[in-house]
């Protein structure tokens, strides 16, 4: 069991879960998007954070999402016990911007980030420059 200061961070879309064929270049509403991105099916990292999570891990899943009941239902699906960090409503600012904020808070709150997994280079970026091991997916 680790210490429940150490955790592990992992983005949900195209880290945790396959989203790629939901970029259809049709608009929509974000909400109408996440949801359909909440049927996606999980990516081989997804059974990594399951170990972890199975072992006793402290799992975060930091997602650029707004808060929803189907996107706990997917991570769940996947077999993943996660606590989560969403984008808060009305924040529009670039993912890596919300996630350094989410990082701050919880560093501040004396949480260590053990590794963090993402698949965009800013995300990764923002990670190593708090001096988090952090891995592109």
């Amino acid at each position: 069991m680790s210490n429940s200061n150490s955790v592990y961070v992992f983005d949900l879309d195209d880290t945790l879960a396959d989203t790629r064929s939901m970029r259809d270049g049709v608009a929509m509403p974000i909400d109408e998007k996440m949801r359909m991105m909440s049927a996606a099916p999980a990516l081989p990292l997804a059974a990594f954070a399951a170990a972890l999570s199975a072992a006793g891990e402290r799992v975060i899943i930091l997602t650029a999402r707004t808060e929803s009941d189907y996107t706990r239902e997917q991570v769940a699906r996947y077999g993943i016990v996660a606590e989560f960090l969403f984008r808060p409503d009305g924040d529009h600012r670039v993912d890596h911007k919300v996630k350094a904020d989410h990082v701050r808070d919880m560093l501040a709150h004396g949480m260590t980030i053990v590794t963090a997994w993402d698949d965009k280079v800013k995300n990764v970026e923002m990670f190593r420059s708090f001096g988090i091991e952090a891995v592109q997916v």
